[in-house]
């Protein structure tokens, strides 16, 4: 499925629709089967837009940092 985005569609009222910056953050992760991998693109710029970096976390290499920094921390997460 594509899932095209255009700042002002829909009103926005979803910040998918601005042109506002994200923080890391997960999409979908309410969903039965969310995405195992998301693919952006940007079909077209204008001469006046800013911005548009991406950041990418890997979470496991993260869990595994903390396991062994802050193992207590670590074990949270499990029980959780």
């Amino acid at each position: 499925n594509v899932f095209h985005v255009r700042v002002g569609e829909r009103g926005s009222n979803n910040v998918a629709y601005t042109s506002d910056g994200l923080c890391p953050h997960q999409d979908l992760a309410y969903y039965e089967s969310p995405p195992g991998v998301q693919i952006l693109h940007c079909a077209a710029v204008g001469s006046k837009v800013r911005g548009g970096e991406s950041i990418l976390i890997d979470a496991m290499a993260a869990a595994h940092r903390l396991r062994e920094v802050r193992r207590g921390s670590f074990e949270c997460l499990l029980e959780w």
